[in-house]
């Protein structure tokens, strides 16, 4: 089964803004292996779709560059969905938890 290590990725809830109300910021976290097989591709759709009612959303995407990566990250810029995209590069677990 693939499901996060509840060790690692504990449940924290946002964090109140200074009024008292949750922080508004949203983000699709994306990590693994950049290939088609694993929908890096849908990632970046699911976040053109957001990004419709969530304009200020982001993609924080975590793995090892890839050709795919790359024709995706190409498409992102004719999308005009690049400034939206945060790249990490390969990360552990437990720096993406960080």
């Amino acid at each position: 089964m693939n499901s996060p290590n509840e060790d690692v990725f504990q449940f924290r809830p946002p964090p109140p803004d200074g009024n008292g109300r949750l922080n508004g910021s949203f983000s699709i976290l994306y990590h693994g292996s950049l290939l088609q097989r694993n929908g890096f591709d849908l990632a970046l759709q699911a976040l053109g779709t957001v990004k419709r009612t969530i304009p200020d959303a982001l993609l924080v995407v975590c793995g090892e560059r890839t050709p795919f990566f790359e024709s995706v990250m190409a498409s992102a810029n004719q999308r005009g969905l690049q400034g939206a995209i945060n790249y990490l590069g390969a990360k552990r677990p437990e720096q993406i938890a960080e």
